[in-house]
């Protein structure tokens, strides 16, 4: 029986300052990080020197596990094997038979789904879930079972061609997350080189401007309603042209974040990670509608939750509108921007609505101004709201600038 015991293993806390190692016997010990983490040792001698054996964590392995497992570690080494050394060699000929299914699990548990406080989603990567899907739907069915160290330029290539015939935008983005699986698969000393690297992007993406004309938002306006998309969609795709907002902001909105006129967008769903104040004029109240029993504004009607970007951007693809040039989401925000410019609402004043951070206005002004703009935000919105309703009522009506009061 050693000094130790589960109650007192379970009653160690961490020290600000430092780790600190709690023995057993018989070369067992328990090391208790600064940040409270308990890890089981075995700290043992081999031809003179001191080394050190990890067998596990606490609570996963138990006092009794780790005394079981401590015994045949000490055995082995009595034997004259070096089990420090041997679990290495163990762990590289694991990696060696690493298959590019191994790896995209490794990629998506220890990297792109892992914590980090810093970013605005809370994990490392927001888009975690679109890379499961292009690694489920485009690269695995081909690469699964291979070794990812057998993986080379010519085969990354022979991949996007079969992608960019039918999908060209598509191949560009499953050639950056293979760069970014590989990379962090050498990161993680799992692979010595990244087959992505000599490669070429498989397709040259015009930068996009599409802004909608005043015709073709009354198109747009007119045409979403004829579809047989959901209410839900319909609504949110239109209130991103009235608020200027992203078009996730919009899909996840929430009956908490609103309060009169104001939609308080949380960090947690900001991609600045900063807490935005938005303005609600009439028509976005009247998109908005009441509360219908539900946390989400848009609840989706077919899974838990709300509705999704991809959800609607696909209702812009699938129904063209009659002959409209193809157009995003996020166009429908980039028009709202132009739209408020045609106004003179200040650059400014439309990079806060938008939710920019302020590049133009870098130094002393941008770090020191911490003034919301809501004043301005609400004047520049009731503008682009009454020009908005003219354009799809059909009425000539007069723009009213931004400076002008309102009647």
């Amino acid at each position: 029986m050693g000094d130790l015991s589960d109650k007192k293993v379970q009653n160690f806390k961490p020290l600000l300052d430092k780790s600190y190692l709690k023995a057993d016997g018989d070369g067992l010990y328990l090391r208790v990080n600064k940040m409270g983490r308990k890890t089981w040792l075995y700290i043992y001698q081999f031809e003179g020197r001191r080394k050190w054996f990890k067998l596990g964590t606490y609570p996963s392995r138990s006092l009794k596990e780790a005394r079981r497992l401590c015994g045949r570690a000490a055995e082995r080494v009595e034997l004259g094997i070096d089990i420090a050394v041997e679990d290495r060699l163990k762990k590289e000929k694991a990696l060696k038979n690493l298959t590019v299914s191994q790896l995209a699990t490794e990629y998506l548990d220890k990297y792109a789904r892992k914590p980090n406080p810093k970013k605005p989603s809370g994990i490392q990567r927001k888009s975690w879930e679109e890379d499961k899907r292009i690694l489920d739907r485009e690269i695995l069915p081909k690469w699964g079972q291979r070794k990812a160290k057998d993986i080379d330029p010519r085969d990354v290539t022979l991949l996007l061609d079969g992608i960019v015939e039918r999908a060209p935008v598509l191949a560009n983005r499953v050639r950056s997350l293979m760069h970014l699986m590989f990379k962090v698969g050498i990161n993680r000393g799992v692979l010595s080189e990244n087959p992505v690297e000599n490669t070429d992007k498989p397709y040259e993406e015009d930068e996009k401007e599409t802004f909608l004309s005043d015709d073709e938002i009354r198109l747009f306006w007119d045409a979403l309603a004829a579809t047989e998309a959901s209410d839900q969609i319909k609504r949110a795709l239109k209130l991103v042209l009235v608020t200027g907002a992203r078009s996730g902001e919009v899909a996840g909105l929430r009956w908490d974040e609103i309060d009169g006129h104001w939609w308080t967008l949380p960090a947690s769903r900001s991609k600045n990670g900063k807490e935005d104040m938005k303005y609600l004029s009439s028509l976005a109240l009247e998109l908005i509608g009441d509360p219908i029993g539900c946390e989400e504004v848009f609840p989706s009607p077919v899974n838990t939750g709300s509705i999704t970007v991809r959800a609607m951007s696909r209702v812009l693809r699938r129904y063209k509108f009659f002959g409209m040039e193809p157009f995003t989401p996020h166009d429908l925000r980039r028009t709202a921007a132009s739209k408020m410019e045609e106004l003179e609402v200040p650059i400014i004043v439309i990079a806060k609505i938008l939710n920019h951070s302020l590049k133009p206005f870098k130094g002393i002004t941008a770090d020191y101004t911490h003034y919301g703009y809501e004043k301005e935000k609400r004047q520049a919105l009731e503008k682009w709201c009454r020009r908005l309703r003219g354009i799809i009522e059909g009425r000539e009506e007069e723009k009213i600038l931004y400076m002008e009061p309102l009647k």
